[in-house]
């Protein structure tokens, strides 16, 4: 029987990296970066969320949208060690699938899986990553919500996870999944001073970003008028 070797020669193939270089936002994740421990790996996927808020026309809407979605990548740094587990930070490192999309599942009658496709996502990730696809709960992945339909997931490790990979539902999944699980500040509070330690000058970044999405807004007019 012959025997075949996947080298471990490139980075994670997660589909979302390559979405996000689609839309000009740099990852700053080389073609062949790879990693041997959690969390320079885990800051990196975060320094990409980073790098969507600063590079996307469209990523912040008003100041308020702007300051909370930095305060909420401020916090996802902090809690990082609280989420993870420092016990397989250095491996095992096992193969898996990261689009796990239920498209790529065809099934017969009988809801017995036929075939698996969309495998060039699958890379090597610690263990720790190997987490149930958010579709068995009939819910979007950003539209989970309730804390009784959702019990085993209470201690916030498979949010967390769930953030760092899936750019549409970190914002969400903090807010709704992590953020609860602290003593209450009021949010105005909270976004207004912890916002600031996201970038430096952080008035001039807000200010920076609103008139890139008035700037987006005209491009997009200005498609649907020159048609």
């Amino acid at each position: 029987m012959p025997v075949y070797l996947l080298p471990n020669a490139s980075r994670p193939m997660f589909c979302h990296l390559h979405q996000l270089e689609n839309w000009s936002t740099p990852t700053d994740i080389s073609r062949g970066r790879t990693y041997t421990n959690a969390d320079s790996f885990y800051l990196d996927l975060l320094a990409v969320h980073d790098n969507y808020l600063l590079y996307q026309g469209n990523a912040a809407v008003h100041e308020i949208d702007a300051r909370s979605q930095a305060k909420d990548l401020v916090l996802m740094k902090a809690l990082l060690h609280q989420f993870t587990n420092r016990h397989v930070c250095e491996g095992p490192f096992v193969m898996q699938l990261t689009n796990m999309h239920s498209s790529n599942f065809p099934v017969d009658e009988d809801w017995n899986i036929n075939y698996i496709i969309d495998l060039e996502w699958a890379c090597s990730l610690l263990l720790e990553n190997l987490r149930p696809p958010f579709w068995l709960t009939g819910t979007g992945v950003d539209e989970i919500e309730g804390r009784e339909e959702y019990e085993q997931f209470v201690d916030g490790h498979y949010w967390y996870l769930s953030a760092l990979q899936t750019p549409k539902s970190l914002f969400n999944h903090f807010r709704e999944h992590l953020e609860p699980m602290f003593d209450e500040v009021p949010k105005m509070i909270a976004r207004d001073g912890i916002s600031l330690f996201w970038r430096p000058e952080m008035t001039l970044c807000v200010k920076s970003k609103l008139d890139e999405y008035a700037q987006y807004l005209e491009e997009v007019q200005g498609i649907f008028t020159n048609n």
